[in-house]
């Protein structure tokens, strides 16, 4: 069987908070306050997208099942230099415009087991924002993990026991951080490894 689903979703938010950096200095803000007009602007954001969803199961024991995000996040907020503001729009902090994942599964029906081999993407996105054009963003670049998976069940007269176990972060990604197009911040994520077990009377 093959099946593809597409949804689409819009979400609008009002004074979402931020981190900016200004001079070296981490500031937190969800709007913005003029003291000499006595006025205050609140930031907005504007989220628009589209998820795909695609599976194959009939590949004999294969099967792949894949999904796609793309997300347009706008957050509108403002420069402040010199006493004046102007307004600008930047992709919404921890938000990637782009997610992905393909899993390709296989099952051996004699022995009740599974494994699946998920690969994962995560786009970039700003961490931080920049308060004047002089300063710099934060950014955290995409990256590429690797989970594994697998499932096996054992039946019995009164229970069915199902044991799932894996790793996470296969291949042992890396995760990194730029500032001013420079990696400063660089984090060996490590592999992850679970078990589990369910029990069906």
């Amino acid at each position: 069987n093959t099946s593809l689903r597409a949804s689409f979703f819009h979400k609008n938010l009002v004074r979402p908070l931020v981190t900016f950096v200004e001079n070296g200095t981490l500031l937190y803000a969800d709007s913005y306050r003029d003291n000499l007009a006595n006025t205050q602007e609140d930031f907005t954001a504007n989220l628009n997208g589209i998820e795909l969803e695609y599976s194959i199961t009939d590949l004999g024991p294969f099967s792949i099942r894949s999904n796609f995000t793309y997300i347009d996040a706008q957050l509108n907020y403002f420069y402040v230099q010199n006493g004046q503001t102007t307004a600008v729009t930047s992709q919404l902090p921890f938000q990637p415009s782009y997610i992905a994942n393909i899993n390709l599964g296989y099952e051996y029906e004699p022995w009740k087991l599974n494994a699946n081999l998920v690969y994962n993407y995560n786009g970039e996105y700003p961490t931080v924002l920049k308060l004047t054009p002089e300063d710099f963003e934060v950014t955290r670049n995409a990256i590429h993990t690797f989970d594994l998976i697998l499932a096996k069940v054992i039946e019995t007269e009164y229970v069915q026991y199902t044991l799932r176990g894996g790793v996470r972060n296969l291949f042992n990604a890396v995760d990194t951080y730029t500032l001013n197009d420079k990696v400063f911040d660089s984090t060996n994520l490590g592999r992850n490894y679970w078990c589990e077990i369910q029990l069906n009377f």
